[in-house]
Order: structure tokens, then sequence, then C-alpha cells
């Protein structure tokens, strides 16, 4: 199973959107238009009256992606910062006069040609920093066109929260956001290493609890999700210690060397939420020290130059380096 996303950003796609996604295409004065087969397909869903739908342009990089798209992917389509709707797709067809009748043309005279359609769409609402951290995208990251989601990433979702439908649905939860709200505040008072280290060090019960202690009305499903995000995290981090063979990437200092425990710590680069950033790219292995003088003095890490530029203009630069 796939996940892709499309996005809808712009005057024009604001009008597809609303002609195709907020509202059902008439898609039965058309069927003459599809080979048996799509009918057929549309019929099995009782999409064959009206149905959702959407298409891209022609292009190296649209074409492969919807050769990729199979029926039951899964489909995420963004708009202005936030994901606003979820479902699966039902059928695909190539048919640029079906897209030209629904949608007309651009200014190049090109239409939507590559057509899928869609079915069990729902409302939800992700914002984009949210989705980055859950996916393991730069908080940054803005989607763009018609992609999809790295195979290893759903695989990830599935295993661990036992579908896509299910990360989805704990992503959605308005329970969610009122919990990260909260931690957020958390960590502005305790500060984040000193939290982030905490959290690591519980167990499941411990964590549980904790989700209670600051916020009793967390859902289950929430505290069940973010349970599962912890395990994961943590055993990202646990994976890139060994890794290490447990030295800071910085000084390479180890407390196995001398005095056969391990001390080193997982930094996360981006700014450390309930959620995270789940990905390697995003977690560096720090002494003590290292962890906190990143966070004391401001250290700002350049992936480019693989150096952490601290606030006063002192640089390190990594001594050990596999992965970043």
């Amino acid at each position: 199973m796939n996940l892709f996303y499309f996005t809808a950003s712009s005057k024009e796609a604001q009008k597809h959107l609303q002609d195709t996604i907020h509202n059902n295409f008439p898609i039965q004065r058309y069927l003459h238009l599809l080979p048996n087969r799509v009918v057929q397909q549309l019929r099995s869903e009782n999409a064959y009256v009206e149905v959702n739908m959407w298409g891209a342009l022609p292009g190296p990089s649209n074409l492969r992606n919807w050769n990729k798209l199979q029926p039951n992917d899964r489909v995420l389509v963004y708009s202005q910062g936030k994901f606003i709707y979820f479902g699966r797709v039902l059928t695909k067809v190539h048919n640029p006069e079906l897209a030209q009748i629904a949608w007309g043309t651009n200014a190049e005279g090109k239409t939507w040609e590559y057509i899928y359609f869609l079915y069990n769409l729902q409302q939800i609402e992700v914002d984009v920093v949210d989705f980055a951290r859950f996916f393991g995208y730069k908080t940054n990251f803005i989607p763009q066109g018609f992609s999809f989601i790295k195979a290893e990433i759903v695989n990830r979702c599935i295993r661990e929260f036992g579908g896509i439908d299910q990360a989805i649905s704990f992503l959605t939860n308005n329970s969610l956001k009122a919990t990260n709200s909260i931690f957020s505040n958390m960590i502005m008072r305790h500060g984040e290493r000193e939290l982030e280290n905490s959290i690591n060090e519980m167990d499941d019960d411990q964590f549980i609890e904790y989700i209670n202690s600051i916020n009793a009305e967390a859902s289950i499903e929430v505290k069940e999700g973010l349970k599962k995000v912890r395990k994961y995290n943590k055993k990202i981090i646990d994976d890139l210690k060994k890794a290490y063979n447990y030295r800071c990437q910085i000084c390479g200092e180890s407390g196995m060397d001398r005095y056969g425990v391990s001390v080193v710590e997982g930094h996360h680069i981006e700014e450390f939420s309930l959620t995270q950033n789940n990905s390697p790219d995003n977690i560096m292995i720090l002494c003590p020290t290292h962890h906190r003088l990143i966070h004391k003095a401001k250290g700002k890490f350049d992936s480019k130059e693989k150096i952490v530029r601290y606030h006063n203009g002192v640089v390190d630069k990594l001594k050990l380096n596999i992965h970043l």
C-alpha cells in the first residue's frame, strides 16, 4: 500500500478542488468516455453517478507517480498549510477528454489528463508541521505537486499503528493537538534536554502516567499512539548509539572505554515535541556535556558543513559522522 498526496493551493487548483473534491463530479454523464474496466470499478463502490476525482498534468514525475498509483492506495489532499482530506484510490484512467470537461486547460493548453478516482473521502485537519514531524521531514517541509511518502515510512506506520488509516486518525485527533500544546509549554518551563531524556528513560506505564499528568483528557487513542511514536523514536536512537559505538559525534568520547557504561544521548536537531521528527537525519548522538552545551549555548547544526555553530561564534566540527 502506498500513501500519496497532492497539493491544491493556487487559485486554479482551488477551483478544481471545489469542482471535484469539495463537490462530487457527475461522472454518470461521461461513462461512455471510460473503458468498461473503469466503469465496473466505479460501480463496485456505487460511484458511477457522482464521484470525487483528481488529475495530474503530463510530465515525467507526474507520470511516474501516476503509474505507481494503485487501487486502495491512500491519498492526502494538501491546501494552504494543511492536509484537508484523506481517502482511498478507487481506480485511475488516462483520459484527456474527460479531464478537459472537468477542469479545462492551463495557460499552456495542457489538461490534467492522468486522472484518479477517490472514495471514502473524509475531511481532516493536519497542520503541515505536525505532518512533517510525524513522517520524518524537516519542519520547513512544503508539499509540492503530486508525490508519495517513502515506503519505509509507510511500512513503519502499518507496523506501529496497525495501518495508515489508524496513523492518520491519530494525527487528526483533537486531543493530540491539546496535548501537544500543553507539552510545548512544559518544554519552555523545564528545558528540552532534561524533559527529552526523562521521557526516554520512562517505561510504558510511566509514560502513560506522564501523559495523564499533563492532559488527563487525552483520549486512549492519543495515549496509545504517543506510546507507539515514542517506542519507535527510542529504537532509532538506540540503533544510532550502537552505530557510533556509544561515542559522542563531536568529541568522540565514550564512557564505555573507561567506566564500562554508556552515557551518550540522542539530540533532536529540530526542536523536540511529542510527535518528534522520527528520521535519523534529525538525530545526533552526543555526550551529556555537548548535549547540554548545544541547548544552553544555542548551538545550530549546519548540515552542509557538518558543524555546530554556537551563538557566540564558536564552532564544533563533527569528529564522527556516518549518517548526517
